[in-house]
């Protein structure tokens, strides 16, 4: 069953109108891992460490994709927290693989495959580094149940903290996960 996204992921914060959306990046992104890097870079990816990311193929994309889509900006420390939550998404994108489909938004495609309202909840609650985590967590989980799924909202969630919309990311990120099934449920 595919859905509408229901994420509505602003533009990259300090973008230009021309600059690409987090949508249209995230999706490019997936594309190129899916069918462009070597499955080398691509295992890389997966076991990239967003707190050192050191492999070439986590630099190939931020040189030849995010900076041309506006995604970094700046230098020194912001950057390189900018370049961190990158490694994160890019590491979720890594994971997803052929799974990472335009139109079936996050939340939904973990409710649909049973990710329980407790991980669930703590995906939502977590922040900094522990989020990082959570995000690694939740697309190892649906690629080990097949799931298809748009990591745009995830990540928003992850470019969002510490500023004024993550509370919005994370509220749209609960709504498309209990429109599934709006009970309460357990693990």
């Amino acid at each position: 069953m595919t859905a509408i996204v229901e994420e509505t992921a602003p533009r990259h914060e300090g973008m230009n109108p021309t600059s690409l959306s987090l949508a249209e990046t995230v999706h490019r992104l997936g594309g190129i891992i899916e069918k462009r890097l070597h499955a080398g870079d691509v295992a890389d990816l997966r076991r990239l460490n967003p707190r050192r990311p050191g492999s070439p193929a986590f630099w190939k994309l931020v040189v030849g994709e995010l900076e041309p889509a506006g995604a970094l900006r700046g230098e020194g420390p912001r950057r390189t927290d900018q370049e961190r939550r990158w490694a994160v998404i890019l590491n979720v994108l890594a994971h997803l693989g052929d799974l990472q489909v335009p139109g079936l938004s996050y939340g939904r495609a973990l409710a649909e495959c049973g990710f329980s309202e407790q991980r669930f909840g703590r995906l939502l609650r977590a922040r900094g580094e522990t989020l990082w985590d959570q995000a690694r967590r939740s697309a190892q989980f649906l690629s080990s149940h097949g799931q298809r799924a748009d990591a745009t909202g995830l990540a928003w969630l992850i470019l969002s903290e510490g500023r004024s919309d993550a509370q919005r990311a994370r509220r749209q990120l609960a709504r498309s996960y209990y429109r599934v099934n709006p009970t309460l449920r357990g693990d």
